[in-house]
């Protein structure tokens, strides 16, 4: 017996159902088969069930106390799978090797043995589009054939009579006419992947199966009853070996079906066999838009189910309750269009909708909306509350950023307290290990530039297998910014770019480096040069260990590198890199599932599935990459779904499972429904058929379930207006057609529509000030409970003044001491930096810009400046210019090549002509003196001059001489025994031409004009004006502070 059980809300089937297995099967020990769709559902029908099933009776005393035992919840494929293995073993091994997973390696078979084939043309043009003989596309082959695979297999499910005409050497399309010429590949290499299974076409294997089912029910250990629960998608093939299992069992389908309306309807009209003849009649074009699936489910059981029982299960009714959102439902079930708008109420809020400035806006609004809904009703709990997404992956981040704790001495917001638990992540996403796979997957044609392998080196069991803290990744980091690593494990690494005689800006080079700083002292100027290498510098004997571990990291990733590349047999690619990941990955001690998990996901995908079709073929990383990234992809699961917490989910685990208020999230327009391309090889999309799958009718008829789930609050949550320039952006047309049902079925109390009525348009800015007026935004309450939106609200409401000086006081006086005079010279040539540092103990630093990712082509001012200071040091102390020339280009600062080259030429000429121009004063030895001069406070200025040669005080260095280094060698006071210094500079002017450049300032009476004053000021409040000329590496929030000076 085959019955459709069908009902408007999930609640009433799972009563119903809990009804039906009430009535225990003969044998005790049998359990009840209920297939259901997604793991989502097994859970939430089994806290159902456990109300009814088990019960004591006694709800006065012990209400609830039943359980729900002895129930499997296998999904509709496994079932049926697990009924064709048991009634006729033979052929449904041989069926199973027909599916696309395995399927995928017996068509790349079949492909190489007949790519040579005159058939096979066009395919051969696409894996090899220059020409025979040529070399492949790399990531083409593997990808090609699970995409045929595919293809194939909905061919089996929809076009059983298309096949069988291909087995018999008929060329044909569904409806008979003839291939082209240029497409009979397929067909032909459908007929190659027969021969490759046995011979026997699937469509012959599942006639074969249906018979055995009907003859033989006996061979199936399934019990008398089955139950199938909630499918909104039934394929011909299954349907029909359903109904074979319902010769001799009970098979109960239970729909979720929003309109008793609509099966009467498609009751009344004429089977169809293809999409277009479908000429079911519906008045509501809400109902007509989203139920394409369910009517075209009701077909095909019309058509291959034709025996089956219909029993509806009407709702109870409620009275009294006239809100938006139940007369929406009730308009879908009884399809009618209203005559007129009725006036919405005051107080409506089951349909609410939020249009938000971009994905992170609504990930806010999202966060005070679940808020919202638990401080105004307290009998409502997380568990009650449902977030739907389309795009789970993209909001992921979000939601844990919003929802997250946030840092210590911040005011706490209300959402902390909520458990929200993220389901449906992507395997790598929450298997730390599967993260490393991922990350290997890619390093086969990666660059591995400095961050790449930095980030793979910080991925959390990367880290724990090398033992790197925080301080050992900053050093990490600034090794790999010393020794100028900017991308390519080596020379070899380089070559598939053509750059392989460039050595410079590897990781070889730069770990060659570092470790021959660890051996020589790099800061001495007799550093050795070995295989044309400088030693790095600052490598302390501390840091031995930490540069051991990571030139072992290097060294397996390298290794690595080396089989990534190579192309190896689907057994070989899962062994290689299990043993890779494992020896870059140590798992968590706790959980030891993960590494469990990495040998069952390489286990099914690169030996089970391939099995014995492709033992011997050879593949690339790039071909197995598109076959183990779709296994890393996120799959439904049971763990997190209805344990108490806010549940964030796919569109799909839990899309007919009632809830008191349902969110659907991110109903961005071309983020849902999906963007489906018909593939040019698909034949199926030529002429769609009644039961084809859709993309876009799927993610409709999953609208049409939430709107059914939702039993209090429909709230749907979407981008409106484009972030950054505030533009509107039209919704998706799901959801307008959804406005259109509400414009038809209400009018606001003020006039206006009720799409306008129950739509929020919230501002791009979260402490805007209407978030926090009650009644500002239809809500009876302030809409945020954000504290530190609020505190930006009230700033932004006051009047806006000019920014606060530094103080606005002078600062207290501190004690008199003894004036250092190079901290007299470093506040006088950098004010505000001194100021900050000796008044005010703030030390600024430079910024980090992160590492390079690119070789240079030429250098920068400042890096230029940086080789012509070395290269003049070098020149004074005496160096010949051959071994500076090997010196610079050793230590792999330079652009690669000729270009190095001629900058090395270009500032060494210049050099070597401020050398040249210090030659005379350098003749003379250079002598120091000690400054003391009393201040007649009590206080001495105190200090040591460098470099006098004679009556000349000597500065020289690389660069355009500026105002500061003529202060700093005006301004050290002399001895007063002895004649005034002559300050001499050496430098170049801005035309690169050197020149002495000398002044006698007259200070001698200045300086004595100082010392006789009786104190000097200490540094206590700001000169007015902005300093000129202050260092952009300030702070954004110190520059152009006003400065202090004596």
């Amino acid at each position: 017996m085959f019955v459709v059980h069908r009902a408007e809300t999930g609640i009433v089937l799972a009563e119903e159902l809990a009804r039906l297995l009430a009535d225990p099967l003969e044998d005790p020990f049998a359990p009840e088969i209920v297939a259901v769709p997604a793991k989502g559902v097994e859970r939430w029908l089994t806290q159902r069930l456990s109300l009814r099933l088990g019960t004591s009776g006694f709800d006065v005393i012990a209400p609830r106390d039943g359980v729900c035992a002895n129930v499997a919840f296998p999904s509709p494929r496994q079932m049926l799978d697990d009924a064709a293995a048991e009634s006729s073993p033979m052929i449904g091994q041989r069926l199973a090797a027909w599916a696309p997973s395995r399927l995928t390696w017996s068509v790349l078979a079949a492909l190489d043995e007949n790519l040579d084939e005159d058939w096979c043309r066009l395919p051969r043009q696409y894996l090899f589009p220059n020409g025979a003989g040529q070399r492949e596309v790399p990531d083409r082959r593997l990808g090609f054939a699970a995409q045929v695979a595919r293809l194939f297999d909905a061919y089996s499910h929809s076009r059983q009579e298309m096949l069988k005409r291909w087995a018999a050497d008929e060329y044909v399309l569904s409806e008979g006419s003839p291939i082209a010429a240029a497409e009979r590949w397929q067909p032909r290499l459908w007929r190659s992947v027969m021969d490759k299974l046995g011979g026997t076409s699937p469509v012959d294997l599942q006639t074969q199966l249906v018979e055995d089912v009907r003859a033989h029910p006996e061979r199936a250990t399934l019990p008398r009853r089955l139950s199938v629960f909630g499918p909104s998608r039934v394929t011909r093939r299954d349907l029909e070996m359903l109904y074979a299992l319902a010769e001799h069992r009970d098979v109960h389908v239970w729909l979720h079906h929003s309109s008793p309306a609509l099966w009467e309807s498609v009751c009344r009209s004429a089977v169809a066999v293809r999409r277009s003849e479908d000429v079911t009649s519906l008045s509501n074009p809400l109902l007509r838009s989203l139920s394409r699936d369910v009517r075209e489910l009701q077909m095909l059981m019309r058509t291959y189910a034709p025996a089956h029982t219909s029993i509806h299960h009407p709702s109870p009714a409620r009275t009294g309750n006239t809100d938006l959102l139940r007369r929406v439902r009730e308009d879908l079930a009884s399809d009618i269009v209203p005559e007129s708008p009725t006036v919405l109420a005051a107080a409506d809020s089951s349909v609410q909708v939020h249009a938000c400035h971009g994905r992170t806006r609504q990930a806010e609004v999202l966060r005070e909306v679940v808020v919202g809904l638990l401080a105004d009703d307290p009998t409502l709990e997380p568990r009650d509350l449902l977030v739907m997404c389309p795009d789970i992956e993209t909001f992921a981040p979000l939601l844990s950023a919003v929802f997250g704790p946030r840092s210590p001495g911040l005011e706490t917001h209300p959402a902390e307290q909520i458990r929200v638990h993220i389901a449906d992540r992507a395997l790598h996403q929450s298997n730390p290990v599967l993260a490393v796979l991922d990350a290997l997957l890619q390093f086969g044609t990666a660059r591995h530039t400095a961050n790449e392998v930095l980030e793979f080196a910080e991925l959390p069991a990367v880290a724990r297998r090398f033992r790197w803290d925080d301080e050992a990744r900053e050093q990490l980091r600034a090794w790999t910014r010393a020794s100028n690593v900017r991308w390519g494990l080596n020379d070899a690494d380089r070559s598939q770019w053509q750059l392989s005689m460039v050595t410079d800006g590897t990781w070889r080079r730069g770990m060659d480096r570092l470790l021959l700083g660890a051996a020589f002292d790099a800061a001495s100027d007799d550093a050795p040069t070995v295989a044309q290498l400088l030693p790095a510098d600052d490598i302390d004997s501390a840091d031995l260990d930490l540069l051991g571990r990571f030139a072992e990291f290097l060294d397996r990733v390298d290794a690595a590198q080396t089989l990534l590349t190579q192309p190896h047999t689907a057994a070989e690619w899962a062994d290689i890199l299990r043993q890779v990941t494992i020896g870059l990955t140590l798992p968590d001690p706790d959980a030891p599932w993960q590494g469990l998990q990495l040998r069952e996901l390489l286990q099914e995908v690169l030996v089970d599935n391939a099995g014995g079709a492709a033992p011997r073929l050879m593949l690339t990383l790039q071909e197995v990459r598109p076959a183990l990234r779709e296994a890393l992809a996120g799959r439904p699961t049971r763990a997190g779904f209805r344990t108490g917490a806010l549940t964030v989910c796919e569109l799909v685990p839990m899309r007919s499972v009632p809830h008191r208020v349902v969110i659907l999230l991110g109903l961005d327009d071309g983020a849902f429904p999906r963007q489906s391309v018909r593939e040019g090889d698909d034949l199926l999309a030529r002429d769609p058929w009644i039961g084809d799958r859709d993309p876009r009718s799927e993610d409709r008829q999953l609208f049409l379930d939430a709107i059914g789930a939702a039993s209090e609050r429909l709230i749907v949550i979407y981008t409106a207006h484009d972030q950054r320039t505030g533009a509107p952006v039209p919704p998706a047309v799901p959801l307008s057609e959804l406005f259109d049902a509400l414009d038809r079925t209400a009018i606001g109390a003020d006039g206006r529509s009720a799409r306008e009525t129950v739509t929020t348009h919230h501002p791009l800015q979260p402490f805007d000030a209407r978030a926090f007026i009650t009644g500002a935004w239809a809500t009876a309450r302030p809409f945020s409970f954000d504290p530190r939106a609020y505190a930006g609200a009230i700033s932004s409401a006051q009047d806006r003044s000019a920014p606060p000086l530094l103080t606005d006081e002078p600062l207290p006086t501190l004690a008199l001491a003894d004036v250092a005079l190079e901290d007299l010279v470093a506040l006088l040539c950098h004010p505000a930096r001194e100021f900050l540092r000796q008044r005010l103990q703030i030390s600024t630093t430079e910024v980090d810009e992160g590492l390079e990712d690119t070789l240079p082509l030429e250098l920068t001012a400042l890096e230029q400046w940086a080789l012509g200071d070395r290269v003049l040091r070098e020149l004074l102390m005496g160096s010949d210019t051959a071994r500076i020339r090997d010196r610079e280009l050793a230590r792999g600062t330079l652009p690669p090549g000729p270009l190095g080259t001629q900058v090395l030429s270009v500032v060494g000429s210049r050099a070597e002509a401020i050398a040249r121009a210090a030659d005379a004063p350098l003749l003379e030895e250079a002598e120091s003196y000690e400054i003391d001069v009393d201040l007649r406070d009590g206080t001495r200025l105190l200090g040591t001059v460098n470099n006098v040669r004679g009556t000349c005080l000597t500065g020289i260095g690389y660069g355009a001489l500026s105002p500061r280094h003529r202060l700093s060698a005006w301004l050290p006071a002399p001895r007063p025994d002895r004649d005034l210094p002559e300050p001499a500079l050496a430098g170049r002017n801005a035309r690169s031409r050197p020149r002495p450049d000398a002044m006698r300032p007259q200070h001698t009476a200045a300086c004595q004009r100082r010392s006789s004053r009786p104190a000097h000021p200490p540094i206590c409040r700001p000169i007015p004006g902005r300093v000129a000329g202050a260092s952009p590496s300030f702070p954004a929030q110190l520059r152009g502070v006003r400065c202090a000076a004596l």
